[in-house]
């Protein structure tokens, strides 16, 4: 695999597919859909997948970041901290809002949203 930038392209749509079938994707498989290696990626997906939400809420999606765990099947925080990141950004809710958004079950109603999303 060569060593290259993500492409927020390619990253929607290997996230869209995943909403599709109501799946997750790994922060590698999202390497390897890029055509690079996890190693090579690892100090800029977060920055990538913050840039995707981004699109996603201007665009009126969901945020298709949520899909994105770890290899053992979690949300990382640094995901949590850009959902409650970019809904701030978005005036979804106010700075005092912010601790809260960095729950769990703020995190599951972003990824039923993408799935509900995705199905459509």
């Amino acid at each position: 695999m060569s060593d290259h930038t993500l492409r927020e392209d390619v990253t929607r749509a290997l996230l869209i597919n995943a909403a599709r079938n109501g799946q997750t994707v790994t922060y590698a498989e999202v390497a390897a859909a890029n055509g690079a290696a996890w190693r090579s990626v690892f100090r800029t997906i977060t920055r990538h997948l913050w840039a995707i939400n981004a699109t996603c809420i201007a665009n009126g999606e969901p945020m298709l970041g949520t899909l994105v765990v770890n290899r053992s099947g979690a949300i990382a925080d640094n995901a949590l901290d850009s959902i409650a990141d970019h809904a701030l950004l978005a005036g979804r809710m106010t700075k005092a809002g912010r601790r809260a958004a960095k729950c769990f079950v703020r995190c599951e109603r972003q990824r039923a949203w993408t799935y509900d999303w995705g199905s459509r």
